[in-house]
């Protein structure tokens, strides 16, 4: 699973995207595609309210047919490629700290 990541754009949807894993560290080149209404004999997915849709690379963010657009791209790269798995990274350390009041001359610091 992942720890975290970071995307860079390289040029128009092109991103270098900076992913930290249980595995290390990788750098992965990846387009942001944007899913569009069409013909359900052209569907590829469907949206949230059943609409067909399929990936397309060259859109424009005023066109009212598109779906998961507005996303950032770390978020959008992170939701296709774990989906809804959402296991925690077993390499993270848990730290737990106690709460201490410290009383200096009736001042609570």
């Amino acid at each position: 699973m992942y720890k975290k990541a970071f995307a860079r754009r390289l040029k128009g949807n092109n991103f270098l995207v900076h992913l930290w894993e249980d595995s290390g560290y990788s750098k992965v080149e990846w387009t942001n595609k944007a899913y569009i209404e069409c013909h359900e004999a052209d569907s590829t997915h469907t949206g949230l309210n059943g609409e067909p849709l399929k990936k397309t690379a060259n859109w424009k963010s005023d066109n009212t047919k598109l779906h998961f657009h507005d996303m950032p791209p770390y978020q959008k790269f992170l939701v296709e490629k774990y989906g809804t798995n959402d296991t925690p990274s077993t390499t993270h350390r848990e730290l737990f700290f106690d709460s201490l009041k410290i009383n200096n001359g009736g001042i609570h610091i």
